[in-house]
């Protein structure tokens, strides 16, 4: 049996938009419920995954995609006792719009998919990355690039709609304005009582009806988005002490107790990881 705990191990590409990857090997880490501003494509290495997806508890074994769409509520953890291996990319929207036929902006069906075939191709990429990321001087070829390619081409052919929208949380509706003022005022520590005003709600009404399109209560939805926004900008070298003070955390430390919650990993970590790869000379993490 693995030992208990976590080894995560999280790295960008310079390429497709920064699209990053991720591997963890766990017998007990929990990824709390969060969101994405991107895509989850997921896959089972060994063992089986378990994950809360729209209120659905699902499975995901081997042979299985699981799939999130941007801005939906999931959590993820282990199946069983023996724990898991599991494997994610996260393609950014416009990345997969781009490379979609028809460029429309693409939904994925449903959170779980079987099919061996094209979990074979993620695998192999994703442990050739991996591989290729551990050994300093290794490099992304135009091969695994074309692969790369191929596999998300091929997952949207068989597992996508594209339609020019999608009925994704919150459209059109007083939870997407709410929405859009906590976007608008993520560095601020909005008040329930701020919101019911604005919006002219009961806040007990208004809480329903946000945590019924989106799956979080707007407090839990902004912290969510201030993570995203943080992970752009420890890609750009903004130091951790000073991301957490400009998006609104009390400190660093409340800053990191978010952070690892969703990504599984400290900020100073990843910022490390997704500094670490670059095309044509990859660095492995110090």
């Amino acid at each position: 049996m693995p030992s208990s705990g976590a080894s995560i191990l999280i790295s960008k590409l310079d390429l497709f938009e920064g699209l990053e990857w991720m591997r963890i090997q766990t017998d007990q880490h929990h990824f709390e419920p969060h969101t994405h501003g991107h895509f989850v494509v997921g896959m089972v290495e060994t063992g089986a995954e378990r994950f809360m997806h729209r209120g659905s508890h699902l499975l995901a074994h081997q042979g299985d995609l699981s799939l999130v769409n941007p801005d939906v509520v999931h959590t993820g953890e282990p199946a069983s006792p023996a724990g898991y291996v599991y494997r994610a990319f996260y393609p950014q929207a416009s990345f997969l719009q781009n490379i979609d036929p028809q460029g429309t902006l693409p939904y994925l069906r449903y959170p779980v998919v079987h099919d061996p075939e094209l979990v074979q191709r993620f695998l192999h990429i994703h442990q050739e990355l991996t591989r290729r990321f551990l050994h300093s001087g290794r490099r992304v070829d135009l091969g695994l690039e074309t692969a790369l390619l191929e596999a998300f081409h091929l997952l949207l052919h068989r597992h996508a709609e594209r339609k020019a929208h999608h009925p994704f949380p919150g459209s059109h509706s007083v939870a997407r304005q709410v929405q859009d003022f906590l976007e608008a005022h993520l560095q601020d520590p909005v008040r329930l009582e701020t919101l019911a005003q604005v919006f002219q709600m009961h806040p007990v009404v208004l809480v329903r009806v946000f945590k019924r399109q989106f799956g979080l209560p707007p407090h839990a939805y902004q912290n969510q988005r201030r993570i995203d926004r943080s992970r752009s900008m420890l890609r750009q070298g903004r130091a951790v002490a000073e991301t957490a003070l400009e998006l609104g955390f009390f400190d660093q430390s409340h800053f990191t107790k978010h952070f690892r919650r969703v990504m599984g990993v400290t900020p100073g970590v990843y910022q490390k990881a997704v500094g670490g790869w670059q095309t044509g000379s990859n660095r492995p993490i110090p």
